[in-house]
């Protein structure tokens, strides 16, 4: 891609006053999702970044862009990424990971079908795409669960997809 003057591979960052940076992670491939928490960029969908395998999913340094070590091998694209809380096992479509250690913790709700947006507040998780269930209940492309038990909530918008 052209950023600002630049040629960037996938991903660029610009500075506040609008200027491209030399921060530069090269994955290998487009990101599809992206998220920000302690100094660390959560990038989501491509096979390498900077030169180095990474399965679907990989962490870089927000300052320098540098790899970090973090590799949890996601088997299957990452359309959506939220950081709200620290967490090799299987998953439904939705999971939570250990952002020290790369590993799946004990939260699973799972779905059905493909996760493409996730909202998170303190308490609960969002999430919306082209499922028909969440955790063990009907819920057409749009749900919530608990953010600390992955259990659905009672909210059920009943969203369908025409």
């Amino acid at each position: 891609m052209y950023a600002g003057g630049k040629v960037r591979n996938g991903a660029a960052r610009v500075n506040a006053k609008g200027f491209v940076t030399s921060w530069n992670p090269t994955p290998s491939g487009s990101v599809h999702s992206l998220a920000v928490a302690n100094g660390v960029v959560y990038l989501g969908f491509f096979s390498q970044m900077g030169g180095q395998a990474r399965s679907n999913i990989a962490a870089v340094d927000a300052t320098s862009g540098a790899l970090l070590s973090w590799n949890p091998g996601a088997n299957g694209s990452v359309s959506s990424l939220a950081v709200a809380r620290a967490g090799g096992a299987d998953r439904a479509n939705l999971a939570a990971i250990n952002v020290t250690t790369g590993v799946a913790d004990s939260w699973a709700p799972s779905t059905d079908g493909a996760v493409a947006a996730l909202a998170v507040t303190a308490d609960t998780v969002y999430a919306g795409g082209d499922f028909a269930t969440l955790g063990d209940l009907s819920r057409a492309n749009l749900g919530a669960v608990s953010a600390s038990t992955g259990q659905p909530t009672a909210w059920n918008p009943g969203r369908t997809v025409p």
